[in-house]
């Protein structure tokens, strides 16, 4: 995942392998990108992790998701435990963000917390697995999103208003979206819906409106995004079998 992990301005991204430790891979602050370094991670059995910024310092905090459950690593080494059992995806709504705070999938409950780690809203995600969420946000508003499958080949995209948590948006896709994220690609404070389905990348501009899609790439394995360069547009990291692709859209 992309985030700022060091002193050094641009986002860094960090990778981690099931069975070993955590890879660092630091931006140079100018686009580029250097050399892979093991990481110790801070709990074991780790699923995946996320991060973004919640206490207005230069490192941002780290959402580990694991088997066990959830837990934060803050930029000054500190660790606040979240849930118990199996949490595999979630998201950081940063400070400056309409209510800064975390989502957390876990299992088929859907959970949201404020900026201290205190929980806010429970609710029951329709559909059944797999299951995957991703956080999005606008200029005034932040939505958890969260996906799943309905039927072979549809998937049913669910968005709560994190702001007013009863209210939510429901999209049929006519595929099976194996990923989900959101990424700001113009600096325009508006994050674009991007999933991954059958090995393509689709970019959804709109939320309620499936006309302004952009889909490209093929043979796509996995991707995250971050500002590398500090240019304050997002790129995406693309990665296939055999290749790493970094994604400028400015």
């Amino acid at each position: 995942f992309a985030g700022r992990f060091d002193l050094v301005a641009g986002d860094d991204i960090m990778l981690h392998v099931p069975g070993e430790q955590l890879w660092l891979i630091a931006s140079d602050g100018m686009g580029s990108l250097g050399e892979p370094t093991p990481v110790a991670p801070p709990i074991n059995d780790i699923w995946r992790f996320t991060a973004g910024e919640l206490d207005g310092q230069a490192i941002d905090e780290i959402l580990f998701l694991s088997d066990l459950g959830a837990g934060v690593l803050q930029g000054d080494g500190g660790f606040t435990g979240l849930v118990g059992g199996d949490s595999r995806w979630g998201s950081i709504r940063e400070l400056g963000t309409p209510a800064p705070g975390i989502s957390l999938l876990n299992g088929v409950w859907l959970r949201l917390y404020d900026v201290d780690y205190s929980e806010q809203f429970e609710t029951k995600v329709q559909g059944q697995e797999p299951l995957r969420h991703a956080g999005l946000r606008t200029p005034d508003s932040a939505l958890a999103v969260t996906s799943s499958r309905i039927a072979e080949s549809w998937t049913l995209i669910e968005a709560w208003d994190v702001i007013t948590p009863d209210i939510r948006t429901t999209l049929g896709v006519s595929a099976y979206v194996s990923l989900l994220g959101a990424a700001d690609l113009d600096g325009d404070g508006h994050e674009s819906l991007i999933m991954l389905a059958y090995g393509s990348l689709i970019i959804l501009q709109e939320l309620d409106s499936c006309q302004q899609t952009l889909s490209l790439m093929r043979g796509v394995s996995s991707f995250v995004n971050g500002d590398h360069d500090g240019d304050g547009d997002d790129e995406l990291t693309v990665f296939t079998e055999t290749n790493l692709y970094l994604l400028d859209f400015e």
